[in-house]
C-alpha cells in the first residue's frame, strides 16, 4: 500500500504549476482538446493524489485502493499529467495525447491507461458509477473511499440527480462528490441552479476564490441571497427589457456596483459574514488593473477579472484601518485592451484623490 504524501499548501501550489504546464503543452502539441475543463481540475487532483488517496502506481489495480472517478472525461489531460507525475506511466507518454495508438486518448479508457477507473465520454454517468463502486465497497466490507468529480455542465443530466437521490436513500457515506460551482459550461452560462442548491454563505463566498474570473459575478447575482439580490435589481432596473443583466446575463457598472454596496454595507449579511467576505476578497487571487495605481495603504477588495471579450474590475477600496470605503466598478466590452488599461490608470489616480 502507498499512501499519498502530505504536502503543505506551498508544495501543492508548486506541484499544480507543473501539472498545468504539462496540460498546456499536451493540448498545444495535440492541436485539440479542452483546456478549460482540464485546467479547472488541477488543484483538486493535486490535493487528492498527493495528500488524500490511498493508491499504488506500481499496482494500479490494487484491490484496497481509493477510487477516483472523472465524470467529465474531456478534462482527462490534467488527470493524465497527475498520473504520469505519480509514476503510473512515463512522463514522455504525455507527448502522445490524442495520437493514434496512444494510451492517452481524448477521453479516458480504463482498458489502456493505468490509473483510470472508468472509461469516460458520456456526460452524466460518473456519479452513478461512483455510487456503484461505493456500494460494492460496503457489500464487500472494504474501507476504500470513492471520489467523483462532476462538471457543472453535465448537471443538466437527470441521471446525476437520480444517483444523488439514491445515494441518500442508501446512506452511502464513502462517496465524496466535488462540484465546481462556476455557473458556466462549455456551451454557455447556466442560470438555473439558484433555486435548488442550498449552501452556507461561507461556502458560497469561499467558492469565489476557487473558480474562473466571471464566476464571482454569477454566484453573487444568482445565488447569494437570491431573493434579496433579485429585489435589489428590480428596484434599480424596473424595465427588464433595458437591462443587460436580464437580457445577456451581464451587468452594467451601476447594477453590479449597487449589489456590491448592499453586500458589503447593507443588511443582506450579518457582521460576521461581511467580515468573511471582506477578508476573502481582499486576498483574492483575481488579477485586476486598478490596484497597480493605488497608493500604499489602499486595498482593492473583491476584484473581478476578464471575460473573453470584456474586462471587469469591480469591488471595494479599503484603507488599512477600514476607516473609509469606496465602491469602484470599471467595465468595458469589446473595447481595445489598451483603452481599458488607460481607464484603469485614471480610475486608480482618481481613487487616490478621493481616499486621500
Amino acid at each position: 500500500m502507498i499512501k499519498s504524501q502530505c504536502l503543505d499548501i506551498k508544495s501543492m501550489e508548486e506541484r499544480a504549476k507543473v501539472i498545468r504546464r504539462h496540460v498546456v503543452r499536451m493540448l498545444a502539441r495535440a492541436g485539440s482538446g479542452h483546456p478549460g475543463s482540464s485546467l479547472s481540475t488541477v488543484d483538486l487532483l493535486v490535493a487528492l493524489f498527493y495528500n488524500k488517496l490511498k493508491h499504488n502506481p506500481q499496482q494500479p489495480a490494487w484491490p484496497d485502493r481509493d477510487r477516483f472517478v472523472l465524470s467529465k472525461g474531456h478534462g482527462c489531460p490534467a488527470l493524465y499529467a497527475v498520473l504520469a507525475e505519480k509514476g503510473y506511466f512515463g512522463i514522455d507518454k504525455l507527448d502522445t495525447l490524442r495520437q493514434f495508438g496512444s494510451i492517452l486518448q481524448g477521453h479516458p479508457c480504463m482498458k489502456t491507461t493505468p490509473g483510470i477507473e472508468i472509461s469516460g465520454g458520456s456526460l452524466g454517468q460518473g456519479l452513478s458509477v461512483g455510487l456503484g463502486i461505493a456500494l460494492a465497497a460496503k457489500l464487500d466490507k472494504k474501507d476504500y473511499r470513492t471520489y467523483v468529480m462532476l462538471g457543472d455542465g453535465e448537471l443538466a443530466e437527470g441521471q446525476v440527480w437520480e444517483a444523488a437521490m439514491l445515494a441518500g436513500k442508501l446512506k452511502l457515506d464513502d462517496t465524496a462528490t466535488y462540484l465546481p460551482y462556476d455557473y458556466s459550461s462549455g456551451t454557455g452560462v447556466i442560470g438555473t441552479y439558484s433555486h435548488g442548491i442550498q449552501l452556507k454563505i461561507s461556502d458560497i463566498l469561499s467558492e469565489l476564490l476557487k473558480n474562473s474570473d466571471n464566476t464571482a459575478q454569477n454566484i453573487l447575482l444568482r445565488t447569494l441571497s437570491y431573493k434579496n439580490v433579485q429585489e435589489t435589481f428590480n428596484e434599480i432596473v424596473p424595465d427588464k427589457n433595458t437591462s443587460t443583466y436580464y437580457r445577456y446575463n451581464l451587468s452594467t457598472p451601476a447594477e453590479i456596483g449597487y449589489v456590491f454596496e448592499k453586500l458589503y454595507f447593507g443588511n443582506y449579511l450579518n457582521d460576521a459574514n461581511k467580515k468573511y467576505l471582506s477578508d476573502l476578497m481582499t486576498n483574492t487571487s483575481f488579477e485586476d488593473r486598478v490596484s497597480a495605481y493605488l497608493k500604499d495603504g489602499l486595498t482593492f477588495s473583491h476584484k473581478i477579472g476578464s471575460w473573453p471579450d470584456s474586462w471587469h474590475d469591480c469591488g471595494v477600496v479599503y484603507t488599512d484601518a477600514n476607516e473609509s470605503e469606496l465602491i469602484v466598478c470599471l467595465m468595458s466590452q469589446r473595447a481595445p485592451y489598451e483603452n481599458f488599461l488607460n481607464a484603469a490608470k485614471m480610475t486608480g489616480e482618481f481613487v487616490n484623490i478621493l481616499m486621500n
